[in-house]
């Protein structure tokens, strides 16, 4: 299924919420107002007066996607294509305040914190993979965690459990599990289930 089918059934559940026209994603905030998303390439969705910004970016073109919306949370998640990676954009419902991360994102169930996982693909040349959670604070997103994983390591399938325990898999290992979990002191691995293609031993 290409981005454009996926996108395409998502904006079918968003309903009125959320529609695209042509070049342009727009989004229908609590407030009344529409957000308005506009793509840029050097096809269908030309545009001379970006051209510009897509130089000083070192982008050639990126597409906005609507990748999923939760009414119940009251948040957009937007995929924002470029030519060589992606970002994510956490889009509150209520006045479209905008919280950018980089990698693929999930949900906590009450929609309190969001799970990044960040491939190294999306992590550029300076930064290794990552494991980050985001705490939702009013209408944007804070981190309040983040495991920066050796090179070479890629963290595969991650979900919550609940609000308070995440397992990530590893996609080099097996699917060996990694359990991460929020204690008193903060969040960190579960001792017991910290798997070494997530946490390799020091040689």
């Amino acid at each position: 299924m290409t981005l454009e089918q996926r996108e395409a059934l998502v904006l079918k559940e968003a309903g009125g919420a959320a529609s695209r026209s042509g070049c342009r994603l727009n989004l229908r905030l609590k407030s009344g107002a529409t957000l308005r998303l506009d793509d840029y390439d050097d096809g269908a969705c030309a545009n001379p007066l970006r051209k510009r910004w897509l130089l000083a970016h070192k982008v050639d073109w990126y597409h906005h996607y609507l990748e999923s919306f939760d009414p119940s949370c009251g948040l957009f998640v937007v995929m924002i294509r470029y030519d060589e990676n992606d970002d994510r954009s956490l889009i509150d419902e209520r006045n479209g305040r905008q919280t950018r991360i980089l990698g693929d994102v999930s949900l906590s169930p009450k929609c309190g914190r969001a799970l990044e996982i960040t491939p190294e693909s999306e992590a550029g040349v300076d930064s290794p993979n990552a494991i980050r959670i985001w705490r939702r604070v009013g209408s944007r997103f804070v981190l309040e965690w983040q495991y920066l994983l050796h090179w070479g390591v890629s963290p595969g399938l991650a979900r919550w459990v609940d609000e308070d325990n995440v397992l990530v898999a590893c996609t080099n290992a097996g699917g060996e599990l990694s359990s991460i979990r929020r204690r008193a002191q903060g969040w960190g691995f579960d001792p017991g289930k910290k798997a070494e293609c997530i946490a390799p031993p020091e040689r």
